[in-house]
């Protein structure tokens, strides 16, 4: 079972990627649907990254379930 810390640092790594994969659709002009998109994904990463950091200080109940992420690429780490 991965645990709340774990878990953030899986998405830490997503959120590096993601900030170099904007990074290279933007220089390449990759059209702005495909960075928008990774804009959203990062957004979203970024938030579940706030709300892990409550859950490990105790301010919220852990209620992620890996079935419910729907904003990932298809791998869901």
């Amino acid at each position: 079972m991965t645990t709340a810390k774990d878990r953030m640092e899986i998405l830490k790594v997503k959120h590096e990627e993601l900030k170099e994969q904007i990074k290279y659709a933007s220089d390449n002009y990759e059209g702005d649907m495909r960075v928008s998109f990774l804009k959203k994904t990062k957004l979203k990463v970024k938030d579940e990254i706030t709300r892990l950091l409550k859950v490990i200080k105790g301010n919220e109940t852990p209620l992620f379930d890996k079935s419910n992420v729907k904003y990932f690429d298809g791998d869901n780490t």
